[in-house]
């Protein structure tokens, strides 16, 4: 995990912060596919070119969850790249909130600080800027 990074600064202040299991779950990917797709695309880019079925041989479908039905959704780099985008694509930016007493004494909330979905997501997806040259997101 990188030390510096927008995320980093976020658990910080939030240590329980992680976008990736609801944006998976906003997304529809089952979890195995996600994770699949995330291993493959970091291990194509920086030690492959690799086929979908040669990091298979290395370790089963079953041993990492995946099924005949959810791996199709992942058996391509395209396929990969596409079910990251779509994850990417459902994290929203992150909203710290506040309270302050309003001129009747009742408490409100009130954004204190905002960091952009964008900026989280080149965070969490670096690899895929350093592989691609561009953001996650230009694959959904």
């Amino acid at each position: 995990m990188k030390r510096n990074g927008i995320v980093a600064a976020i658990r910080e202040e939030d240590p329980g912060y992680d976008p990736i299991p609801s944006a998976i779950l906003a997304a529809g990917i089952p979890e195995p596919v996600y994770r699949f797709a995330a291993s493959y695309i970091c291990a194509d880019g920086y030690f492959g070119p690799f086929r979908v079925s040669e990091m298979l041989d290395e370790s089963s479908a079953d041993e990492r969850g995946l099924t005949p039905e959810t791996l199709a959704l992942c058996d391509t780099r395209d396929k990969c790249l596409t079910v990251l985008a779509s994850v990417a694509s459902e994290i929203n930016d992150y909203v710290e909130i506040g309270y302050q007493e309003d001129e009747d004494g009742n408490e409100v909330e009130e954004e204190i600080s905002r960091v952009d979905s964008r900026e989280i997501v080149d965070d969490l997806f670096d690899y895929v800027r350093a592989i691609y040259g561009d953001s996650v997101l230009r694959f959904a």
